[in-house]
């Protein structure tokens, strides 16, 4: 209780700005190029080694960069977290879809980093949703969220979908404070799912990257538990869940 009262004093609000905003655009444009374009369909593909990992049973989570002209990208006042996972879901793809698109379960799917979860609205392939975003280490943040999503179909084998942010507001006691306003914990979350019907089940990837301040100086012990290990076990958490699920393992309700 003293290391979050302490952790709260000194920590200073931060401020998503026009700047920061832009170079996220542009890394997640280039990420979605890379994404819409790829070949072989899945990562997993190209790694004959890490494909029989996924293929065994095992989640594979790595950190990820995306480059331009060879060089990496740089984001004024913030940091980018870029993570690439990938899971065998033992079902069909069929009911791999359903899953994933049965929004207001999320919040059995994926508890405790999800709390609250809505389908706001669907037209067709395209979904907009509500996710209630959890998180306790030193400090418990609270984050309301909200989703536009497109699932594309391939075939009846596969599938891509893409899901970006449309707000992220923190949460502080009962109120709600302006999006980009506040610690700046998270500002942007976009994710970026392929999933392929395989023997055995589907193989489901997901590239998410997350938006969030920078550490300041002399605060890293404060930021650094959250911004790189939320991100990380995020994907873990989310690449496990989706597998409970398909196995049937999570209780649901409304």
């Amino acid at each position: 209780m003293r290391a979050a009262l302490l952790a709260m004093a000194v920590l200073v609000a931060a401020t998503l700005t026009p700047e920061t905003q832009r170079a996220f655009s542009h890394y997640a444009s280039l990420v979605e190029a890379d994404f819409q374009r790829s070949q072989p369909f899945l990562d997993v593909d190209a790694n004959a080694q890490r494909r029989q990992r996924v293929l065994d049973g095992q989640i594979v989570v790595l950190p990820r960069e995306q480059m331009e002209n060879g060089k990496p990208l740089t984001i004024p006042n913030a940091q980018i977290q870029d993570w690439y996972g990938a899971v065998l879901l033992p079902c069909t793809l069929e009911r791999a879809t359903a899953i994933l698109q049965n929004y207001s379960n999320y919040k059995n799917f994926y508890q405790p980093d999800v709390t609250g979860s809505k389908l706001l609205s669907r037209h067709g392939g395209d979904f907009r949703v509500f996710l209630q975003l959890f998180r306790k280490q030193i400090l418990t943040v609270v984050l309301n969220t909200e989703y536009d999503i497109h699932y594309q179909h391939e075939g009846t084998e596969r599938l891509r979908i893409v899901s970006r942010s449309t707000r992220i507001n923190e949460v502080s006691g009962k109120k709600e404070l302006p999006a980009g306003q506040g610690y700046g914990f998270l500002w942007r979350l976009n994710s970026y799912w392929k999933l392929e019907a395989v023997p055995g089940g589907v193989i489901a990837e997901c590239r998410a990257l997350s938006l969030s301040r920078d550490i300041p100086t002399g605060l890293g012990w404060l930021l650094r538990d959250f911004v790189k290990k939320f991100p990380r076990e995020s994907m873990e958490h989310t690449l496990e869940g989706t597998r409970q699920a398909a196995r049937g393992n999570v209780v649901t309700g409304q």
